[in-house]
């Protein structure tokens, strides 16, 4: 919805602001996987950060200037592809972690140790993005 809204021009956000909350859904995300604190209407907040992301996404189509009836069929083709890769991610990893989700590897390494590096590298993305501060050599994780 918010994809298809920015990208026909109805909804124009600041990108930093947009960036920001992506980063910032990002990190909310990864925290709750090491402290659970949201445990009811998980979907609701799912959502929510849904809609951030679509706008992240149409700053990619945006840049394309196409005519409408191009820009249409742009959108389509890209919103299909999203989901596809999406669920090519979720098809290829979800095996893999049903087999080891009760293991300790899969507790401490995966979820934890993973959990954290995504908490660290979302912090550094919110603060260049949110403070347009360039942190020294992370912009080899996340550029400028």
């Amino acid at each position: 919805m918010t994809l298809s809204l920015a990208v026909l021009g109805i909804v124009d956000l600041p990108s930093r602001w947009v960036e920001s909350g992506i980063a910032l859904s990002v990190l909310v995300a990864a925290l709750n996987n090491l402290y659970p604190v949201v445990n009811r209407r998980v979907w609701l907040i799912a959502f929510a950060f849904g809609f951030i992301h679509g706008l992240g996404f149409a700053s990619a189509l945006q840049g394309l200037r196409l005519p409408a009836g191009a820009m249409a069929a742009s959108l389509g083709g890209f919103s299909v592809g999203v989901e596809i890769g999406q669920e090519a991610i979720v098809v290829a990893f979800l095996p893999l972690a049903f087999l080891l989700r009760k293991t300790r590897y899969y507790r401490v390494a995966v979820l934890r140790w993973g959990s954290l590096l995504i908490v660290i590298i979302a912090m550094g993305w919110f603060v260049q993005r949110a403070f347009n501060i360039a942190i020294p050599g992370f912009s080899a994780i996340i550029p400028n």
